[in-house]
């Protein structure tokens, strides 16, 4: 979390539960709750200096072992009003109301931080498969290339009129063209891992490139 977070001085930390694996989804809605809270707690610290009103009341009832009497129990009722005005406080709610201001801040400015670096890093692994996708293409089109080209250099040899230098050279691009294509390949499904990862999602099925083109794969 450190990269999402990173260490600024004057701002209020973020606590995050990272037991339960959360998804990016899950991982922005605790930051936000967490930003909420130092707001709600700004309005708790203020109201601790605003006059309180508080009421309360009892009743009872007493009976008499008397015989014959007029009334063989009496009834009693009290209530009870109160009123707590604050007069001087040495500041102290002035004081804590405005640091409580300055962590609700700091932690709003620290939860965009969060927001913003996974932005960042859903568009860069976005880009980076859309680079890794036109990769497979580009390194298709070259085997194919090479492989024409080996075909040609092993009828000429066959024919008597190529020289096995030749067929050994366009054999080895051929080997080249095949290693930079299976490369290809696994940086793509690498991209798709880490797009996968950024965006919280489980890892998609992985489109069908053993044909000539590929599937232009877009953000979910």
């Amino acid at each position: 979390l450190e990269p999402l977070i990173g260490f600024f001085v004057n701002t209020q930390a973020l606590r995050i539960d990272l037991r339960a694996n959360p998804t990016v989804g899950e991982l922005l809605a605790q930051v936000r709750a967490t930003a909420l809270a130092a707001q709600s707690k700004i309005r708790s610290v203020r109201a601790e200096g605003l006059p309180k009103l508080s009421a309360a009341g009892t009743g009872d009832r007493t009976f008499y072992s008397v015989p014959n009497a007029a009334d063989p129990f009496s009834t009693n009722y009290s209530g009870l009003f109160l009123l707590r005005i604050p007069v001087f406080t040495g500041f102290d709610v002035a004081y804590r109301t405005q640091k409580a201001k300055e962590e609700a801040e700091a932690s709003k400015a620290s939860a965009e931080r969060v927001e913003d670096r996974v932005i960042l890093d859903v568009w860069s692994s976005y880009y980076a498969l859309r680079t890794s996708t036109q990769r497979v293409q580009t390194t298709r089109d070259l085997l194919a290339s090479a492989r024409q080209s080996a075909e040609v250099a092993d009828g000429r040899y066959k024919a008597g009129v190529g020289s096995i230098l030749d067929l050994l050279t366009t054999q080895a691009s051929l080997a080249q063209a095949r290693a930079e294509e299976v490369q290809s390949r696994s940086l793509w499904f690498l991209s798709m891992a880490q797009l996968a990862h950024s965006t919280g999602a489980l890892v998609p099925k992985a489109a069908e490139i053993t044909g000539v083109t590929t599937t232009k794969q877009e953000i979910p």
